[in-house]
């Protein structure tokens, strides 16, 4: 018989990314991350767009993550810097409001990646090398960063479509293993990523890493959150 975990139900996977990064890096405690979630979802249903959107995952939530890393890293104790390398699409801007959000992909590949030849492998060293820089020294115990939170494609052999396509957030690269602190505790779920999945030598490989939707949080004063 069936047994129903997070995100099984839902697609409610980026805000649990979104939440757990914020829990790695400015220590958010149950109860916080419960406000945040509740009003969250006390404000969407003003948004008739969105929130079917959201209900039926009829957009990838770039938007939603945008949103919510502008309004919650603007509280104090959350206040943390942004940053992208392949792309800008959830970096808030002044001003940014659910009422004003678009709900596009920004994704310029499809699930599986550019197509050509090497192009999907490039990509993924790219993604990968950038990843290793930034997270293997990453002291998230300290509470310093950064945390990364990303989406990605799993597939299986033979298929084209992906079977989960999953906003995760990783703290730490070791020993070519990204280690997530995921949402899910599905048994089948992905909790570690080695470089072998991205970049071996199955062709194609059973991850991807999606470039635009890379984003590191690193923690920040109050006063200059705002700035990136």
């Amino acid at each position: 018989m069936r047994q129903y975990f997070q995100g099984t139900l839902d697609f409610a996977c980026a805000l649990y990314a979104l939440l757990n990064a914020l829990a790695l890096l400015r220590r958010l405690d149950l109860s916080g991350a419960r406000d945040l979630f509740q009003g969250l979802f006390e404000e969407l249903p003003s948004h008739p767009v969105l929130w079917r959107a959201f209900l039926r995952n009829e957009t990838d939530h770039y938007w939603l993550v945008r949103h919510c890393l502008g309004r919650w890293r603007s509280i104090p104790s959350l206040a943390c810097h942004a940053e992208q390398p392949f792309a800008s699409c959830l970096l808030p801007l002044p001003g940014d409001s659910l009422g004003a959000a678009r709900l596009h992909l920004p994704e310029a590949a499809p699930p599986r990646g550019p197509s050509g030849p090497g192009l999907a492998a490039e990509e993924a060293g790219a993604v990968w090398a950038v990843l290793a820089s930034s997270l293997a020294f990453s002291n998230v115990t300290a509470s310093t960063g950064p945390v990364a939170l990303f989406r990605f494609h799993r597939f299986l052999p033979g298929m084209a479509l992906p079977v989960v396509s999953h906003w995760t957030c990783a703290c730490l690269l070791r020993d070519d293993v990204l280690h997530l602190r995921d949402a899910s505790c599905e048994k089948e779920a992905l909790h570690r990523i080695n470089k072998r999945d991205c970049l071996g030598a199955l062709s194609p490989p059973p991850v991807r890493i999606v470039p635009e939707s890379l984003l590191f949080l690193r923690r920040a004063s109050a006063l200059t959150a705002g700035a990136s």
